[in-house]
């Protein structure tokens, strides 16, 4: 009588949303555009730590990979952004349809802690930053996780990843005209003016109300 068979399990392919938040990642657009195309309902589908795969493309600077997502719901129905991903992608005239629909979208915490104003600072919209002070978003919220940044930090940090369009002085300058402290520390004692200077960033220190030298 023959003995048993050994047989190697075969290992289950991953679930396409697992695949596709890997994609993301890893900012793999010929995986990401296989699976949106097989499967469009993806365009709208949510990362794994919360918000949509969407935002983790913009804020992982992935850009052809976001491209993707943007595409894909074009084709399905409309870009249909939300509050977040609006700020992040730098359209304000998302982001004003969406305070429109709901004023207190201002005042939700995003993924990792942030709220839409420090995503609009980051980005260097100066347009978006407005409607949301105009709304009444806190100019000087901070951020609800350990780093503790306020907006100030968010325009700081943001003006080293600006893009052709991002206008991070003029966004400072309507945080401070919003009631925003440029003294205020993040967890770390860094105030936004010290970033500031830490990068050499000139025009934002001069911003920020600080010597731009000679």
């Amino acid at each position: 009588m023959s003995g048993p068979t050994d047989v190697t399990p075969t290992q289950a392919s991953p679930a396409p949303l697992d695949e596709l938040r890997r994609a993301v990642r890893r900012g793999d657009v010929e995986v990401a555009r296989t699976l949106l195309e097989v499967d469009p309902s993806l365009g709208r589908a949510s990362s794994a730590s919360g918000g949509s795969l969407l935002l983790e493309a913009v804020e992982r600077e992935h850009d052809e990979v976001a491209s993707l997502f943007l595409s894909t719901r074009e084709r399905t129905g409309g870009e249909d952004l939300d509050l977040h991903e609006s700020c992040a992608l730098g359209r304000p005239g998302a982001v004003r349809r969406a305070i429109t629909d709901d004023p207190l979208a201002a005042e939700t915490v995003g993924p990792a802690g942030f709220l839409p104003l420090h995503r609009a600072a980051f980005r260097g919209d100066a347009d978006s930053v407005m409607l949301l002070l105009e709304t009444g978003a806190d100019a000087g919220a901070s951020s609800e996780n350990a780093a503790r940044l306020t907006p100030l930090h968010s325009a700081v940090a943001g003006h080293g990843r600006a893009r052709a369009d991002s206008d991070h002085a003029a966004v400072i300058r309507a945080l401070l005209a919003g009631g925003a402290d440029p003294a205020a520390e993040m967890n770390g004692g860094w105030t936004p003016l010290a970033a500031a200077t830490r990068d050499d960033a000139l025009e934002l220190i001069g911003a920020l109300g600080g010597p731009t030298g000679a």
